[in-house]
């Protein structure tokens, strides 16, 4: 895994559907986030 500066790790994320409170559907695209560690 790519360590950033501040020792956060990048996860990456693939494209997905996720399903909010009120039930509706959204496309997250393909993204990277960084993890506290």
């Amino acid at each position: 895994m790519a360590k950033t500066k501040s020792g956060k790790k990048k996860v990456h994320v693939p494209e997905h559907v996720r399903t909010d409170k009120n039930g509706k559907k959204t496309k997250v695209r393909e993204h990277y986030r960084s993890t506290p560690e």
